[in-house]
């Protein structure tokens, strides 16, 4: 699936991006979020935030892949993201659980569980 859906934010103390959200039409249920970005001005860099609400009340939303350049997860960022069942995390589980996730950022979601490359990890 192209990522096109995806909003971004180039943050300079970071030398990265952020995924801020999914336009408001779209109502896919799997989403992939690259480990690098372009926005044309700053170059390519790697994405290493999902933002706060990034994906708030994104109820469609079933499987996301998150590459192993995120080091953090922001409040309220699957908040209220009901069907959500599968998170593929592109890395082992160490480094899932050295991500920094911020209150709530998983409130109110589906069951999932999150496949990392070493084994599974149920929420």
């Amino acid at each position: 699936m192209a990522n096109a859906n995806l909003t971004y934010e180039y943050d300079s103390d970071l030398d990265g991006y952020i995924v801020t959200g999914i336009q408001a039409d779209d109502t896919s249920d799997t989403v992939i979020i690259p480990e690098k970005y372009n926005d044309g001005e700053n170059g390519e860099r790697a994405v290493k935030i999902i933002g706060s609400s990034a994906f708030y009340g994104c109820t469609n939303l079933t499987s996301i892949t998150i590459p192993n350049s995120v080091t953090d997860i922001g409040n309220g960022a699957f908040e209220e993201c009901s069907s959500l069942t599968s998170i593929t995390f592109e890395g082992t589980i160490a480094q899932w659980n050295a991500i920094s996730k911020d209150d709530d950022w998983d409130k109110h979601t589906g069951n999932y569980t999150v496949h990392c490359t070493n084994s599974d990890i149920a929420k």
